[in-house]
């Protein structure tokens, strides 16, 4: 009777593990997508998700007014490419194609976000497949794919909401997913499971940069470091930001302004746009040595609040170089500052050359245009407990200015000042040499005069109180 009640309760726990797995873990056909077709393509997006049982068209309806992007499913081909499958409920709305999204191919306590690019592949009503360019599916036979956010590009008809007042641009707007795809191989097959992830949300931000110029020179130049940061806050409160990851952009442009009436004009030549990865964390600093007279070294942490970079960046530094010293004042612009209003952080991801010479012909100036700046990862502390999540967060392009001005003036230095002291007393000494001997004798008779009056006064207390007795008498 025993053995046969423990092996009821044995078949009820397999049941409800069973029942709980399966709650958990979807096992569809579309792990192994078809790869390429003998006409040369691939296949359609509705033969792969219809080969899961689960999967139902009319679960996923037409909205022409939503304009959003949501990942329902991943897959690989035997030829080790992924693919994205994404509803988009604004069918009709073409235009809107889904650009890049932000996997982390390692498990969740070592995120490791990249951008990747996606290229449509093929699509029917609200249903888009994509493959993800330039990812290798690996050997492993457990494989996790965390998924935080897709983008598509910024639509001034679509998006107008999400217009910027600070001359900030939004290239690429994000659509959160939040997920984990877990594909297991087992026993010839590949099993699929999906589970929710927690991520954090950028609500504010700003990119923009300041630039640290270099002193005077006799080549006549201006030149210096353009540091680049985005400041931003987010929809959880963060007490310690102890790392951040950082994707953004880079290209190289030379502009020339040529001042010739007839053969004048403005020539700018960029380079080739690269992609590039910040990985930040509390203890890290950079630093920049500025040349020339009034050159100065400044250095900064790679993550601070809003309040230390604004306290950092309000620099007063003095160069000395003998008789003068070169004051250099670098400050926040108003403008700036209202730039960084109602943000919390700052992150200092990246610094590139600045190059500037004028001369009586042409103006050329050679910089570095940072763009499509992403936040991927933020780690931090919140009540004690430590969280690293995943970032929702659009791409954003700050404007060309820097967010700070530099203002030289000389000024005396100290030995400067001693100098022309003794220099003035020298002075007076040849012009007043001949009258020095009266100059003197004068002095001298001032001095007894005025001994004379020092004693009288003295006295003259003594005086009167003698006077007044000798009247009593």
């Amino acid at each position: 009777m025993i053995k046969k009640r423990l092996t009821m309760l044995f078949l009820i726990i397999v049941l409800c593990l069973s029942c709980f797995l399966s709650c958990l873990t979807t096992n569809i056909g579309v792990a192994y997508a078809s790869t390429i077709l003998v006409d040369g393509g691939y296949s359609s997006v509705l033969e792969d998700l219809q080969t899961d049982t689960d999967f139902n068209s009319e679960d996923y309806s037409v909205n022409a007014e939503d304009y959003s992007l949501q990942v329902i499913q991943i897959a690989e081909s035997s030829d080790k490419e992924l693919f994205v499958y994404v509803y988009q409920p604004s069918a009709s709305y073409g235009k809107l194609v889904a650009s890049s999204i932000n996997i982390s191919a390692d498990l969740h306590n070592e995120l490791n976000f990249k951008n990747y690019k996606l290229t449509l592949l093929n699509n029917t009503g609200v249903f888009y497949k994509y493959l993800v360019n330039d990812f290798v599916v690996s050997e492993d036979t457990t494989r996790y794919y965390e998924i935080s956010s897709i983008f598509r590009p910024w639509d001034e008809t679509k998006d107008a909401g999400l217009d910027l007042t600070n001359e900030n641009i939004i290239a690429e707007i994000s659509f959160k997913v939040a997920k984990q795809f877990t594909l297991v191989e087992n026993n010839g097959e590949t099993i699929i499971s999906v589970a929710d992830t927690e991520t954090i949300q950028i609500t504010d931000k700003y990119v923009g940069f300041v630039r640290y110029i270099d002193g005077f020179d006799l080549n006549f130049y201006d030149g210096g470091c353009d540091s680049h940061f985005v400041a931003f806050s987010t929809d959880k409160q963060i007490d310690k930001l102890y790392e951040a990851d950082v994707y953004y952009t880079s290209q190289t442009c030379d502009y020339i302004w040529v001042f010739d009436a007839i053969y004048g004009g403005q020539e700018t030549t960029y380079g080739n746009v690269q992609d590039n990865y910040a990985y930040l964390n509390y203890k890290q600093h950079a630093s920049h040595t500025t040349n020339g007279i009034g050159g100065h070294y400044y250095e900064w942490p790679r993550i601070m609040s809003v309040n230390e970079f604004i306290s950092l960046e309000n620099r007063s530094l003095v160069y000395e170089c003998g008789l003068f010293n070169v004051r250099t004042e670098t400050n926040i612009t108003d403008e700036g500052l209202k730039d960084l209003e109602n943000k919390q952080w700052v992150l200092r991801f990246a610094e590139t050359d600045y190059y500037e010479l004028t001369t009586s012909s042409q103006t050329r100036e050679i910089k570095t245009i940072v763009g499509d700046v992403t936040i991927l990862r933020l780690k931090f502390e919140t009540d004690g407990v430590v969280y690293n999540l995943g970032v929702i967060d659009n791409k954003q392009q700050g404007d060309e200015n820097p967010d700070n001005e530099t203002k030289f003036s000389i000024e005396p230095s100290d030995m400067f000042k001693i100098i022309m002291l003794v220099l003035l007393l020298i002075i007076l000494l040849v012009v007043l040499g001949p009258f020095l001997p009266t100059i003197i004798s004068l002095i001298f008779k001032l001095i007894k005069v005025i001994i004379k009056l020092i004693l009288w006064l003295i006295s003259l207390p003594f005086k009167l109180i003698k006077a007044i007795f000798k009247k009593r008498e």
